[in-house]
């Protein structure tokens, strides 16, 4: 599962709720970085703008993108 632009991690934790075998968070505010990798210790978690992101052509089941 990609979400794009968790912030905080309002959404990425009802996600979880689902149970996915792997999350990865991409979030451009690297303010947010230690707070996802805290708070989601298992999910891969990205500090980089989504466009740049897409552009490493990486394949994923699901795209959760809210806001």
């Amino acid at each position: 599962m990609l979400e794009i632009g968790p912030f905080i991690g309002w959404h990425t934790a009802l996600l979880h709720q689902y149970n996915p075998k792997h999350v990865t968070l991409v979030e451009a505010n690297p303010e947010c970085e230690s707070l996802l990798k805290n708070q989601f210790p298992n999910d891969t978690v990205i500090i980089q703008d989504i466009f740049h992101f897409l552009e490493q052509n990486q394949k994923t089941d699901v795209v959760v993108c809210c806001g």
